[in-house]
Order: structure tokens, then C-alpha cells, then sequence
């Protein structure tokens, strides 16, 4: 279905159905009082927001952490969602990670679940240490930050269809 639709739709839906924390932050602040907006958060406060709005989004809004590859491809969702500054992180950048850089993503990407706490699904669902990268050949491809810390391999799947990546999601993290 995806490859039937022109330059202009494609773009439309990233445009409307594309919502980043920022966006889902507030709309679901309104329905969760677990979730502080604004201040100096604790690292605990991030985690806990991080999980309310994974959750939200799922359920409350419809946004499902999973994409059309063909549409990352074709359509600059970093640049559209949160402004010209910002792109896919490249294979270059994903390889000159320091330790600092890599451990920050594992602090942020990793789920903060407990045991019994029934954050497991959909919350997961949102943290993975795999993401799309824009290759130094200009293709898109995987990184996995993994025992191997940056590594980076080529897309593999139709891109045209809707890839969750075998039930580990590949996620969608922009860089500035």
C-alpha cells in the first residue's frame, strides 16, 4: 500500500501521524499524574515519564513504534518532526560513539522496568538499542548498540513493508 502513494502523501503522513516525546509529553501528562512537564528532572523522573508516555502512546493515541522503512528512506522524518538541524544519525557518527555516548543510550534506551510492575508491553515495546542509521553509502541500515557497542549493518527486509524487526522493534532516534 505504502508504494502506491505519491511524494506528497508520503510526507503527509509523517506530517500527521508522526508524534514525537515533545508532542505526547503534555497530552499525556493530562490523563497520567505520574508524569512531571517541565523543571529539572531526576533520572527517575525521566524514567517514569518515559514509561507513562510509551504507555499513552500506545494506547491512548495510537502511535506504534514501528515504520515503514521505504518511509524513512524516502522522507526526512527528523528534519520534518523536530526541525532542518536534525537527521538520522549516520554510520559515521554511530562508530565515533565514545563510552560516555554509549552508555547514556543504554541508560535511556533500556526499559526501567521492574519486576511486577506491569510496565512490561507496550513500555518495551518503545526502548530498543537498534536504530536507523543513514549509511556512509547513503543506504539505510541498522545500527545495534550491542556487545559489539557501535555496530552497524545493512537493512535487512522489504522495505516497502511495515518491519518491526522480528519482534525487537528498530527505532527511530534523531540526532542533531
Amino acid at each position: 500500500m505504502y508504494a502506491m502513494l505519491d511524494d506528497a502523501a508520503r510526507v503527509a503522513l509523517v506530517d500527521e501521524y508522526t508524534y514525537d516525546f515533545a508532542a505526547l509529553l503534555p497530552r499525556c501528562a493530562a490523563s497520567d499524574a505520574t508524569i512531571v512537564v517541565g523543571g529539572d528532572l531526576s533520572a527517575a523522573q525521566r524514567q517514569i515519564n518515559y514509561a507513562a508516555v510509551a504507555r499513552c502512546a500506545y494506547t491512548s493515541h495510537g502511535a506504534k513504534p514501528y515504520w515503514v522503512p521505504q518511509q524513512l528512506d524516502d522522507v526526512d522524518v527528523c528534519g520534518r518532526k523536530l526541525g532542518s538541524t536534525w537527521h538520522l544519525p549516520t554510520e559515521a557518527e554511530v562508530r565515533a560513539y565514545t563510552e560516555d555516548d554509549l552508555a547514556t543510550l543504554r541508560s535511556t534506551l533500556t526499559a526501567p522496568l521492574s519486576p511486577g510492575s506491569g510496565d512490561g508491553f507496550p513500555v518495551s515495546f518503545y526502548y530498543s538499542l537498534r536504530f536507523y542509521v543513514r549509511g556512509d553509502d547513503g543506504s539505510l541500515k541498522v545500527a545495534a548498540l550491542g556487545a559489539d557497542p557501535t555496530s552497524v549493518s545493512a537493512f535487512v527486509g522489504p522495505v516497502g513493508a511495515l518491519y518491526v524487526g522480528d519482534g525487537a522493534p528498530i527505532g527511530v532516534r534523531c540526532r542533531e
